[in-house]
């Protein structure tokens, strides 16, 4: 009778000790799920947002244990060839946007107006000319827009005394197709014909420095005793 007593009681603390160690792996198997949710839920809102320039802080709503939450994402701002890092739990994202990038040699853009002007003087200037003298030509008045003699603006390099004679009847100008494919070409930086000390042309050579004859055009190098 008392062997049969003991033995259950050993029954019952066994069974007591399996219930209890049942009841704590399921205790910890919820915890570690929400957990693997938790720290994957950031992760995809970033993802979410990451491909705005300028992202607007929106409340995004997220189902939680059948409770309604709301997370607010942080606004990614970027600005030119800017490399953006989003932090999410120890995740690291990185991506890099070029939002614009300048083609030429140059690193020049023109606005519409600037082509129309440049247009006009490039059609007087040489309008019976190939389209790889064209092309020189304008290779030129940008040589002369970043050197440091003649640097400026478009309209500076053009209006300045003594330089564009075409200046003054730019008004009177006709430009085709031609032209505006031309200045294209080399705003896309699809051409280099003249180094870019090439800063003078004229129908006969400035100087000795490194002529270049193009059509019914001469090309030639900045004269460095010139100061």
């Amino acid at each position: 009778m008392k062997i049969k007593r003991i033995l259950s009681a050993v029954v019952i603390i066994i069974s007591m000790t399996l219930l209890i160690i049942s009841l704590l792996w399921k205790s910890q198997e919820t915890k570690s799920s929400s957990n693997l949710y938790e720290s994957r839920r950031p992760i995809q809102n970033d993802f979410y947002y990451i491909d705005s320039i300028i992202s607007e802080p929106t409340p995004t709503p997220i189902d939680d244990n059948d409770k309604s939450t709301t997370v607010t994402p942080t606004p990614i701002i970027v600005g030119e060839k800017e490399l953006v890092s989003i932090f999410s739990s120890d995740l690291k994202i990185e991506k890099k946007i070029d939002k614009h990038v300048i083609k030429n040699r140059w690193n020049i853009e023109l606005t519409d107006d600037e082509i129309d002007l440049l247009a006009k003087i490039v059609w007087i200037e040489s309008r019976g000319e190939s389209d790889k003298g064209q092309r020189a030509v304008v290779e030129v008045i940008f040589n002369r827009m970043i050197h440091w003699d003649f640097e400026g603006s478009l309209c500076d390099v053009l209006s300045a005394d003594g330089q564009f004679c075409s200046w003054p009847n730019r008004n009177e100008a006709e430009p085709t197709e031609k032209e505006y494919k031309n200045i294209k070409k080399v705003l896309d930086g699809k051409t280099e014909i003249l180094g870019c000390n090439k800063v003078y042309f004229s129908t006969s050579p400035r100087n000795d420095m490194n002529p270049i004859h193009i059509g019914g055009h001469w090309f030639c190098e900045y004269e460095i005793t010139k100061r």
